[in-house]
């Protein structure tokens, strides 16, 4: 650029400063009272309550953006789990909550034992408890997990498995997502190989006897037809529960949750130091015994 064109430009600077400094500060003025009246209106809604009560966070400022659900801005997790909805701090509030149920204290296992156990004062929660039984119901201070019927109105918990379920025998362990069986057969006695859907010892299929460790006869080998057990049950989704999957359904409440819990089931967990033998659980007080596989006890099926 020349230097006759840059001393141009300069003169027609000069001329005109004036008015160019008023404009910027009529710009900037313009634009401080614009973000005033914002802000203004802004805390307002924020901060000034509406007439009527709020309901579902969907009021003011505060309520939408915080989360607040009543006239006073207080905050509720209920939103999250109503709704699958809810603000931050609602979905803060919820996580801490769902934390602070599944790390117990330790003196929340055990219960206080009832009138119906001798000597019932003795055998508080605090002087370590009695088991879920407590002499045929369970103490209302010992630990429960969140178990939930599966019926039709739930779609029996999202199998669509009416068959086994249906009258809502079935039920949900919602802390562990395992969906159990009422008892089979109605409550009659088979041997573990009936139960977990396999040729029991002795025929064509699995020859021999079932007697010590480590006789062939004591593996499973499944059925593929005329099924038996957990594996013809329903949908055929079902299976035999591994022995601590039982172990954790007493734990998390089975005796005051779950029908006909007052029985040895099997579970499909081998004893590994004497083949000849599986492991049952005992649903009311949790009571764990190995016993030999052509032993008769009840079985349950679980599936997720």
């Amino acid at each position: 650029m020349s230097k006759k064109m840059m001393s141009k430009i300069k003169e027609m600077f000069n001329k005109n400063q004036n008015w160019i400094n008023k404009l910027g500060w009529k710009m900037i003025s313009t634009v401080v009272i614009t973000l005033t009246a914002v802000v203004t209106f802004v805390v307002y809604a924020a901060f000034t309550e509406p007439t009527t009560t709020p309901a579902n966070s969907d009021q003011d400022f505060s309520q939408n953006i915080l989360g607040a659900d009543n006239a006073d801005n207080d905050f509720s997790s209920s939103i999250v789990t109503a709704n699958n909805d809810g603000s931050i701090i609602e979905r803060l509030e919820y996580l801490s909550n769902e934390i602070s149920s599944r790390v117990l204290p330790i003196d929340k296992f055990n219960g206080s034992a009832g009138d119906s156990v001798d000597d019932y004062a003795f055998y508080t929660q605090e002087k370590g408890g009695v088991d879920d039984y407590n002499g045929g119901s369970m103490p209302a201070d010992s630990y429960s997990a969140s178990w939930t019927q599966c019926d039709a109105g739930n779609n029996y918990c999202d199998t669509g498995d009416s068959t086994a379920c249906s009258g809502g025998i079935c039920y949900i362990n919602n802390d562990t997502g395992l969906i159990w069986s009422d008892y089979l057969d109605s409550g009659t006695n088979h041997t573990w190989f009936w139960a977990n859907n396999c040729y029991e010892p002795g025929t064509a299929e699995n020859p021999g006897t079932c007697v010590a460790g480590g006789d062939d006869a004591c593996q499973c080998v499944k059925k593929t037809s005329s099924e038996t057990g957990c594996e013809a049950l329903g949908d055929g989704n079902w299976k035999l529960p591994y022995q601590k999957e039982l172990m954790q359904a007493y734990i998390d409440g089975s005796w005051g949750n779950l029908p006909h819990a007052r029985n040895y089931f099997w579970s499909a967990t081998t004893d590994s130091s004497a083949t000849q033998y599986a492991w049952r659980v005992f649903l009311r007080d949790g009571y764990v015994l190995y016993v030999t596989k052509t032993s008769t006890y009840d079985s349950r099926c679980v599936r997720r």
